[in-house]
């Protein structure tokens, strides 16, 4: 789950995550609804095996770390 809040002070955002355990069920109607993005970050020959329809791959390789 991501929230993201904004400092009208300083202008800025900031996105902070937690990992939450989610029943298969509830993310087939988080995804029918709309209320979720899975993002498949295994590498392309991995996804092209099998994957989550719907699923966006992002190779974890590609993600930029936060500093």
């Amino acid at each position: 789950m991501t929230t993201t809040t904004m400092n009208n002070a300083t202008n800025s955002t900031t996105t902070s995550a937690k990992v939450v355990d989610v029943s298969p069920k509830d993310l087939k109607g988080w995804l029918e609804r709309g209320e979720a993005v899975l993002v498949d970050v295994r590498e392309p020959f991995e996804h092209a095996s099998e994957h989550i329809t719907p699923s966006t791959l992002v190779p974890l390789g590609q993600i930029e770390p936060v500093k």
